[in-house]
């Protein structure tokens, strides 16, 4: 007779939570919260995952700062995104608002602009833009995480200030 089981059980992970979040860790940086998610889901108990993250964060391997700093260089300079997603990105994978700001913190205006005149560039955008382009690109931009203000500026449709 087949052995069946028992329905509230669910698969057992294979290995312990360390070494599960140091595999994900040598692919790149995570924050504590994504290698909890991650972790959870490969259905790890909770105070495995506890014990596995804090020695991690000890040993300098699991480090939020270095993750936030990773993700807005290939943020800005690899995908071309602006400030305001990559601020929303960070909050949605766990980080605080001080480890945010830190890692933003070097975003000046002046590399958003630059940010935007590559984009537009890569684009082939010739000026001056049509109207119906430039209402296009703005959304395009404002949806990549432009701030609005910047984005009109760059497109032309208002002077410097």
């Amino acid at each position: 007779m087949p052995r069946h089981r028992a329905d509230d059980e669910g698969p057992r992970p294979r290995g312990s939570a360390r070494l599960a979040a140091l595999r994900l860790l040598g692919r790149r940086d995570y924050t504590r919260e994504e290698l909890r998610r991650k972790l959870t889901d490969r259905g790890f108990p909770g105070p495995d995952i506890d014990a596995a993250l804090d020695a991690l964060r000890e040993q300098g391997l699991q480090d939020d700062a270095r993750a936030a700093r990773s993700l807005v260089r290939t943020a800005t300079h690899l995908k071309g995104r602006g400030p305001l997603r990559i601020r929303q990105e960070l909050k949605s994978r766990g980080v605080s608002a001080e480890t945010i700001a830190a890692a933003t913190a070097d975003l000046t205006p002046a590399q958003v602009r630059e940010a935007l005149e590559s984009i537009l560039t890569r684009k082939r955008v010739t000026r001056p833009i049509p109207r119906e382009q430039q209402r296009k690109l703005f959304q395009h931009l404002v949806r990549r995480g432009f701030p609005p203000d910047a984005v009109l500026k760059a497109l032309g449709g208002r002077d410097e200030d």
